[in-house]
């Protein structure tokens, strides 16, 4: 999500790439990352991890919405997503040897791509999430977000997708049902989770 979510705020006007090429006010954007990120990551984690990224040959140091960018722009959105369900793929069969299930392993993210990760969390942060006009709009949202959550956790599996509905019946705790809750409002689009909670709450 931390992808896209980037790669939406470049394509709609948020994120200026040539000031993040060019490194504008870095300190300052370095600065509002680690007001996001909290203490989870060091400065010069944040630092080191941002140096990564921009070495990436696919970066964008421009973006106007013309076809070529745009293809720029899938293009490192794809390279990024690849870079991450990698390095975390290889750390957990490091970790998991053995077969893994829904239930019986966990992903294991190394440190430098959580890094990454953060990054991108905390420059969408910086360049839209954080700007007050915008508040209202994320309140709201984050409402509907839980009380969509709260009516699929009280209905259950009969209100889930097929595949979700099958992870409720198999999980063995209400943290396992509330995780496939989270999952399958994770996989709506905007417009169907607002049908959904429509449909449901409204």
């Amino acid at each position: 999500y931390s992808v896209h979510d980037f790669e939406d705020a470049i394509v709609n006007g948020f994120v200026d790439t040539r000031q993040l090429a060019t490194r504008v006010n870095h300190e300052e954007l370095v600065d509002r990352m680690l007001e996001w990120v909290g203490a989870e990551f060091s400065r010069d984690e944040l630092v080191a991890a941002f140096d990564r990224l921009d070495d990436l040959e696919t970066r964008i140091s421009s973006f106007d919405d013309s076809r070529r960018d745009q293809a720029q722009l899938k293009n490192l959105t794809s390279k990024l997503i690849g870079r991450f369900a990698v390095a975390a793929a290889r750390a957990t069969r490091d970790a998991h040897p053995g077969p893994l299930g829904r239930f019986s392993g966990s992903v294991v993210v190394p440190r430098s791509v959580q890094a990454e990760i953060a990054v991108l969390k905390g420059t969408v942060s910086a360049f839209v999430m954080s700007v007050a006009e915008r508040q209202p709009l994320y309140r709201e949202q984050r409402q509907l977000m839980i009380e969509l959550c709260e009516a699929l956790l009280e209905r259950g599996p009969s209100s889930l997708d097929k595949a979700f509905a099958d992870d409720w019946r198999s999980a063995d705790s209400d943290a396992d049902r509330k995780r496939v809750v989270v999952d399958q409002v994770a996989s709506l689009t905007d417009r169907a989770a607002v049908a959904r909670h429509r449909e449901m709450v409204e």
